[in-house]
């Protein structure tokens, strides 16, 4: 698998997750909510959207969702493993979504985390970002992340974690 490839169908299709799973008969949605309103509002907001279950370690995800997961990787084998957050995506998400705020950041986030056998995150590219400072942030934040490796061929190996979002969207 090489890194354009997976640059490229990262970036070309940010919904490619769900669309898997809405092929599959599956409508499923998470969501990750404000702990409270907004100043002035009664209404608590989405602030997360995922075809992928937020509160759950890659060994609790359904075989769908890995299937899912596994979609966003370019002939990834079956029995391969894509990197993913110890603790699941909610913890990653919220802490990114916490920062959005402080940065008044609006757009789409689209970063590429280098994970090592080790489930270390050595690397992260910022493919996008609504705001330069914001994008550090959300980068050091994954850096921050520890993750359950990947697998190939059943051994421990580096692999890239896409990590994307739209922010600052009512």
């Amino acid at each position: 698998m090489t890194r354009t490839l997976l640059t490229a169908v990262f970036v070309a299709s940010s919904l490619l997750a769900t669309t898997a799973l809405a092929q599959s008969g599956s409508s499923q949605t998470y969501k990750l909510k404000q702990d409270a309103p907004s100043t002035g509002t009664s209404i608590v907001r989405t602030l997360v959207t995922s075809s992928l279950p937020l509160d759950r370690p890659y060994a609790e995800l359904s075989e769908e969702h890995k299937a899912s997961l596994r979609s966003l990787y370019v002939d990834m084998p079956r029995d391969d493993q894509p990197p993913f957050p110890l603790k699941g995506l909610g913890v990653l998400y919220d802490n990114i979504r916490k920062g959005a705020g402080a940065f008044r950041a609006t757009g789409q986030l689209s970063l590429l985390v280098l994970v090592g056998a080790d489930g270390e995150a050595s690397q992260v590219e910022i493919l996008l970002a609504p705001d330069p400072d914001f994008g550090r942030f959300a980068a050091s934040i994954a850096m921050l992340t520890k993750y359950k490796p990947g697998v190939c061929s059943g051994q421990p190996c580096a692999m890239e974690f896409p990590v994307r979002g739209e922010f600052g969207k009512r």
